[in-house]
């Protein structure tokens, strides 16, 4: 049976696919992890993504 992910980013569900990265029991789903990687410290986005990459790391 597939399993039943949500991005820890974006809260999108993702049913059976395993595309995207798992980190540290939180998963990211590839439009959120192909923000992450072309996003840079100028973008208006930027401390957003860190603060949500910190609560994965954190939590």
């Amino acid at each position: 049976m597939k399993e039943l992910l949500y991005c820890s980013f974006c809260a999108k569900q993702i049913y059976g696919s395993q595309e995207g990265l798992n980190l540290l029991g939180g998963y990211i789903c590839e439009e959120c992890e192909k923000e992450i990687v072309n996003s840079s410290v100028d973008d208006k986005s930027y401390f957003l993504l860190k603060e949500k990459m910190k609560n994965i790391w954190f939590s």
